[in-house]
């Protein structure tokens, strides 16, 4: 299959998105991913119709993990699913859900450590 996208120009935005974690010290490790799919959707339906229609696809997907004090790993992700590259958000817009996520896990990394008991109910 012949993708159409540039290629060059996904390298260059996932390097700038990845950069948003420089902010984050406390974040240990950190990835960026871009992938572009094409594919076909079929429908049928219950009169033996059938359709065939080209699906492209799109997705962003972010990680990132951090440590507490005791050793125990942390990670949290975005993923964004677009059916086209240029339907991808801005970069403005990844800086601020990387923050968002940044601050996830340092709550949860900084959060006191809870000792006590819980109630769990079993519906079966």
């Amino acid at each position: 299959m012949n993708y159409k996208y540039d290629k060059n120009l996904w390298e260059t935005r996932v390097r700038e998105i990845s950069a948003f974690f420089k902010k984050y010290p406390f974040i240990d490790d950190s990835g960026v991913s871009f992938r572009f799919s094409k594919a076909s959707a079929f429908m049928v339906n219950s009169e033996g119709s059938e359709v065939k229609s080209p699906v492209d696809i799109a997705i962003i997907t972010i990680s990132a993990t951090s440590t507490t004090p005791d050793g125990m790993r942390l990670s949290d992700n975005i993923e964004v699913i677009a059916p086209s590259p240029a339907d991808i958000p801005s970069d403005e817009w990844f800086e601020k859900e990387i923050a968002l996520l940044a601050n996830r896990l340092k709550n949860i990394k900084t959060a006191e450590t809870f000792a006590g008991t819980t109630a769990v109910r079993y519906y079966f």
